[in-house]
């Protein structure tokens, strides 16, 4: 898994926040995603920030995800294991990037690691393998930003 705290500055957190608060659309998950797929620069800086491992990843998915009181997440893991059909067989990766940290509650969590991510930090980490989970919200919303890269 890799963990950096200091990806976005705050001025870009609190423009995406504004972007989500703004731009909502229904989506089969609780109309909480803003899709941001035509936002070439970010993902162009998170691709270009991954190559430092030697990764080399191509976008499957982007959006905002906007997580309200009381929305959680339980364990769970994407691609040709996971128990649903979740639409992301094509995928290997997951990348999240925390647009804020006001919030009570909502930790990402996987069978090894419970995180409650500061504003700007970004995760990678193989959506196939590690199950993860987000934990009930408890005071505020949170904001992340979601990325799928292909296999």
């Amino acid at each position: 898994m890799i963990i950096d705290n200091n990806f976005l500055s705050k001025d870009e957190c609190s423009y995406y926040v504004n972007k989500a608060n703004k731009n909502v659309e229904p989506y089969d998950w609780d109309k909480r995603v803003v899709f941001i797929h035509d936002d070439t620069s970010l993902i162009s800086k998170t691709i270009n920030y991954f190559k430092q491992y030697n990764l080399f990843l191509k976008l499957d998915d982007i959006h905002i995800q906007t997580w309200p009181v009381n929305s959680s997440s339980d364990l769970h893991i994407h691609g040709d294991k996971c128990d649903w059909d979740d639409g992301r067989k094509n995928t290997k990766y997951n990348t999240l990037i925390y647009l804020n940290d006001d919030y009570d509650g909502g930790e990402f969590y996987t069978n090894n690691v419970t995180l409650k991510p500061k504003k700007g930090t970004i995760t990678l980490f193989d959506g196939t393998e590690t199950y993860h989970g987000v934990k009930p919200v408890k005071k505020k919303e949170r904001y992340t930003i979601i990325l799928w890269w292909k296999k």
